[in-house]
């Protein structure tokens, strides 16, 4: 039996992605998986026993390229509108990327139908929320802003807003940036209503 090595789980999970992006989760065999990995049926079974755990680490990855956008949020410990903006728009350009949109597509397409992965996405969306919201919240104590509602309702105003226009870049295989409707002065005037 060979031993499993964390280069190779990596490569079989950058395998899994690409055919999800490809694909779609629902069309992705194992077998297909295996064959964009270059590693055998039984070879990829060691590592994951099913795709619900490919998923998974999807989620994992998620986290892992959210960690550096709410960490900078987290770390101004009194965040002025300007610092809010320029993190949200961060957050916009993680999401314009194509294959970010299209696995979030994917994502949420497949939360909808199984209950199983539903929280280790839902962690993720919480700890988004919350961190914005936080900022938000902070940012109204110092005086830099006056929210007209809750923090976390425009913490997820404002979320749901970049990754509506991601999804339709991504649906519409938009590459150029001049039919942007989300701006820095634009998610400005939305945290000053």
């Amino acid at each position: 039996m060979r031993t499993q090595t964390p280069a190779r789980q990596d490569k079989i999970i950058e395998a899994a992605i690409a055919c999800f992006i490809r694909k779609g989760f629902h069309a992705t065999s194992m077998r297909d998986i295996a064959k964009e990995a270059s590693v055998s049926l039984g070879n990829l079974y060691t590592y994951f026993p099913g795709k619900q755990q490919l998923i998974a680490e999807v989620a994992e990855l998620e986290r892992q390229g959210l960690a550096p956008i709410l960490q900078s949020l987290d770390e101004i410990v009194s965040p002025r509108i300007e610092d809010v903006v320029r993190i949200l728009m961060e957050y916009r350009a993680l999401n314009l990327q194509p294959e970010w949109a299209i696995l979030s597509a994917e994502c949420l397409a497949e939360l909808a139908r199984t209950s199983v992965l539903r929280s280790a996405f839902s962690e993720n969306r919480v700890l988004l929320l919350n961190t914005f919201a936080s900022a938000i919240e902070r940012a109204a104590d110092t005086g830099s802003l006056r929210p007209a509602a809750e923090p976390l309702a425009i913490a997820q105003l404002l979320l749901d807003g970049v990754e509506a226009e991601a999804l339709r870049h991504a649906i519409a295989n938009e590459k150029n940036s001049s039919s942007a409707v989300i701006s820095s002065p634009l998610l400005r005037c939305l945290l000053l209503a």
